[in-house]
């Protein structure tokens, strides 16, 4: 999966209307749209092969969340803030990040080194990063380079 991908996600939230979950849910605001974007759009490129997913919640708001192993990341945000849960086996941490600090970037960064992501160089290029296009897939792996002056490739499909 990659960015763009992962917003058209987002954007077919919009949809959603009221009591979307039988339950009384509110539909997803404009603001939570535009935040979740802000959040892929920070989102390491190495940090895309753990297959987020997007998750609509009850009160509008969106949830980006990550399984990686035995290791388990929810992000959301309420404008202000990012509020994280952080998962290990049974030992969760939850807390917030605030937007305006000024270490934000370097603090959201360490939920994706701690999620264990690799960062994989591409061979050819140098200056892309490689990333399985069919993540999901059924059948294999399509490998290629996020830099779209390269055309490196490899498949085993």
């Amino acid at each position: 999966m990659n960015k763009k991908e992962l917003k058209q996600e987002v954007e077919e939230l919009k949809d959603l209307e009221n009591n979307w979950d039988s339950y009384g849910a509110c539909p997803i605001t404009e603001r939570s749209i535009e935040k979740a974007n802000y959040i892929i759009d920070l989102i390491p490129r190495e940090s895309l092969s753990a297959n987020p997913c997007v998750v609509p919640i009850n009160d509008g708001s969106i949830n980006l969340e990550w399984t990686y192993k035995n290791k388990e990341l929810e992000l959301e945000t309420d404008g202000k803030q990012i509020i994280y849960l952080k998962c290990e086996n049974s030992f969760c941490e939850e807390g917030y990040l605030q937007l305006d600090d000024k270490n934000f970037k370097k603090k959201f960064y360490d939920f994706f080194e701690w999620l264990g992501c690799k960062r994989y160089p591409c061979p050819k290029c140098e200056a892309g990063e490689l990333y399985d296009s069919n993540t999901g897939g059924m059948f294999g792996s399509m490998i290629e380079c996020d830099n779209p002056k390269c055309n490196y490739n490899y498949s085993d499909l």
